[in-house]
Parts: structure tokens; C-alpha cells; sequence
């Protein structure tokens, strides 16, 4: 007997003697089927749905191939398709089953591990959710008998009409210190006498700039500053001739570069009247005119 494991599920598969009405080598397993049973067998590796893994030989039984196919058909009844469940009734647990009804023990651990804490997973969501359900109910139930909601809206109800009397409270006796103590009346004052005093700090800091400028001179002594910077400027210009000779170098450059090309003209002219000279058997001579002159 041999165990196959598969990427998405596992199958038995066992070898039969002269098994009547069915191939030498068959594969069994267990999947969902809308009606009948879930048990089938297909050739070994044969199911296209999967990708197989590997094969685990798990033994041999001391059944005779009629002992097994008894087997089978009390596994095919039991195991209908409709009772398939990914987690605690699938491939994996029927081979188990199968397995163990053969004789020839359980199949690994690490096989069934995946789907065990599948199952293990399902189960305590089954219980936390009865759990909640229960909790519930019994809520419902101290509920109706001590009154907790009615209770609770009513104390609500009261907190609410408390606060809205406590702020009404509180404003009548703010109007009350207020009429007895001024405080919007001392409030506006200080913002104005603290805008008056601003004014009349501005005015105060222009008044002592007027009056260090009067006595430094400041703004005079800037512009006399400015001219001496000028009149330097110019005595330097009229002593080296700056501007000048910066206009006479630019001048010049231009006619020197006026010159170059009366010249580059005059050369091009001369060798085209040369060429043409020739006349046109002699360009011809020597491979012909490439400029086609004639």
C-alpha cells in the first residue's frame, strides 16, 4: 500500500491480486459530490486536479482483496459527498480511516497536521461564537428583570438636565460678577490703553531718529559719500580713458574682422576666374569640371 501525497490533497493507493471487475492499480479517495458517495478511484497519479508530491508506502494488510473491497463498500456508505468538509472531513481523513480499517496503521502526523489545525481553529470560532450568543441572551435576560436599560436612560436623562442647569447657573453668575466687577469694561480698556501706548512708542522711536540724524548728520553724510564715490569713478575714467579705449578696441575688432572677409572674397573670386580660364577641355582632361562650369 501506498500513501500519495499531494499539494492540495492525499490519496491511497493500493495494489490488487486478481481484484474482480477492476484494473490492477487503482487509486482511492474522498471528495464533495452533490449526491451518492464521495468515495472514487482514478489511475495512479491520474487525478489532473492535483500535483502530486511524493509516495509514502505505509505497508502491507493481511486482507484478501475481497476482505478490502468490503471495506470499500462499507467506507463508500459511510463517507457521502454532501458530508464533505475541507477542515474535519476531507481526502486526508478518509485515507486515515482507510488506512487504519486495512491494518496497516495511521498515516503521518504531518499529514493530517494542516487539516487538524484547520478543524482546531473552526471549532473554538463555533465555541466563541456560543459563547458570545449566550453572554448575549443572558444579558437580555438580567436586562428584563432589573430594568438595566430603562434605568440607564432614565440616569442619562437626569445627568443631561443637570448639566443644562449647571451652565445656565454658571452664566447668570458670570452676568453677576461681570456687572459687579467689570470685566468686559476692563478688558476693552486695556486693549485700547495697551494701543495708545504702542502709538505712542512708534512715535517716540521716528522722533529720536529725527533727532540723531539732525545731530549726525546721517542722511547727509550718506549722500555726500555717494558723490565722492562718483566723482573717483569718473577722475579714473578721464585718466585711463576707459570708455575710449573700450570703443576704439571694439571698433577696430570690427573692421579687422571686415577686412578678413573682403579678403576671403577676393581670393574665391580669383580662383574661379582662373578655373574658368582653363577652358573646358582642359577640365575635362583631367576627369572633368566637378563644378560643371562652362
Amino acid at each position: 500500500f501506498l500513501l500519495r501525497t499531494r499539494a492540495t490533497c492525499n490519496h491511497l493507493q493500493y495494489m490488487t491480486c486478481g481484484f474482480p471487475v477492476q484494473a490492477e492499480h487503482e487509486e482511492w479517495t474522498y471528495g464533495y459530490t452533490a449526491q451518492g458517495s464521495g468515495v472514487f478511484c482514478c489511475e495512479p497519479k491520474g487525478c489532473t486536479a492535483h500535483i502530486y508530491r511524493e509516495s509514502i508506502v505505509m505497508g502491507e494488510t493481511k486482507l484478501n482483496p475481497k476482505e478490502v473491497s468490503d471495506v470499500l463498500a462499507i467506507l463508500m456508505a459511510e463517507w457521502k459527498g454532501t458530508d464533505y468538509n475541507l477542515l474535519t472531513k476531507n481526502c486526508v481523513i478518509f485515507c486515515d480511516a482507510f488506512c487504519q480499517k486495512i491494518g496497516v496503521g495511521s498515516v503521518p502526523s504531518w499529514v493530517k497536521n494542516l487539516a487538524g489545525a484547520g478543524a482546531t481553529l473552526e471549532k473554538g470560532a463555533k465555541q466563541a461564537q456560543a459563547t458570545a450568543i449566550l453572554a448575549a441572551a443572558k444579558a437580555g435576560e438580567i436586562d428584563e428583570k432589573y430594568q438595566i436599560s430603562s434605568k440607564a436612560s432614565e440616569a442619562a436623562s437626569v445627568a443631561a438636565t443637570q448639566a443644562t442647569l449647571l451652565a445656565a447657573q454658571a452664566s447668570a453668575k458670570y452676568t453677576e460678577l461681570d456687572k459687579q466687577y467689570k470685566f468686559k469694561e476692563t478688558a476693552i480698556d486695556a486693549a485700547e490703553k495697551t494701543h495708545a501706548k504702542a502709538t505712542l512708542l512708534a512715535m517716540q522711536a521716528c522722533t529720536k531718529a529725527s533727532e540723531l540724524d539732525q545731530q549726525y548728520k546721517i542722511q547727509e553724510t550718506a549722500l555726500l559719500k555717494a558723490n565722492e564715490a562718483w566723482s573717483a569713478i569718473k577722475d579714473f575714467d578721464e585718466k585711463y580713458k576707459v570708455q575710449e579705449n573700450v570703443s576704439a578696441a571694439f571698433f577696430a575688432g570690427v573692421a579687422k574682422a571686415g577686412e578678413g572677409l573682403a579678403m576671403a572674397k577676393d581670393a574665391v573670386q580669383q580662383k574661379l576666374s582662373e578655373h574658368r580660364a582653363e577652358g573646358p577641355d582642359a577640365a575635362q582632361g583631367k576627369g572633368g569640371c566637378p563644378c560643371q562650369c562652362q
